[in-house]
C-alpha cells in the first residue's frame, strides 16, 4: 500500500497531512510550531489521529522526551476529565494537568509529552500554553 505525503501551509508552521491512496482517509495530520519565549526557541509538535492527538513540547536544538502523561473526558461524567503521567515522576513537570485542559477543551483524549528543558516557571509555560490554546480556537479542525 503506498501513501502520498501533501505538505500544506498554516497556523505559522507545517502541516503534513497523510492519506491512504487507495481509501482517500485520513491517517494522521500533524503541525510543527516554533514558540520564542525570552530569547529561547520551543518546539510545539502535534499529532493528529482519529480519535486522540499528541501534543510534544521541547525546547528547540535539546529536544528529549522525557515525561508523557495520557488524559480523556470521562465517558460518564462530560465535564470530568481523567489523568495520569504514564512515563516519568508521577509529581512530574505538569504535564498531567496541561494533557487534562487539553482533553477538557478537545472533548477527546490527547497524549502530552514535556521535554526536560521546558521550564515549569511563570513566563515560559504560560506563554507556551497560551499558544497551543490561541492555536486551538482559531484553528479547531486542526486539532
Amino acid at each position: 500500500m503506498a501513501y502520498n505525503n501533501r505538505l500544506l501551509f498554516g497556523i505559522g508552521g507545517s502541516k503534513r497531512e497523510w492519506k491512504n491512496e487507495h481509501v482517500q482517509t485520513k491517517i494522521w495530520f500533524d503541525i510543527y510550531q516554533r514558540v520564542e519565549v525570552c530569547e529561547v526557541q520551543y518546539n510545539i509538535r502535534v499529532l493528529k489521529m482519529k480519535d486522540s492527538v499528541l501534543f510534544y513540547i521541547g525546547q528547540d536544538k535539546a529536544e528529549t522526551f522525557d515525561e508523557m502523561a495520557v488524559a480523556m473526558p470521562n465517558a460518564n461524567n462530560g465535564t470530568e476529565v481523567l489523568g495520569t503521567t504514564i512515563i516519568g515522576p508521577p509529581d512530574g513537570s505538569g504535564a498531567q494537568d496541561l494533557a487534562q485542559r487539553l482533553a477538557k477543551r478537545l472533548k477527546k483524549q490527547v497524549y502530552l509529552s514535556l521535554g526536560s528543558s521546558v521550564p515549569n516557571d511563570r513566563i515560559v509555560r504560560p506563554s507556551i500554553e497560551k499558544k497551543i490554546f490561541d492555536d486551538i480556537k482559531n484553528n479547531i479542525e486542526c486539532f
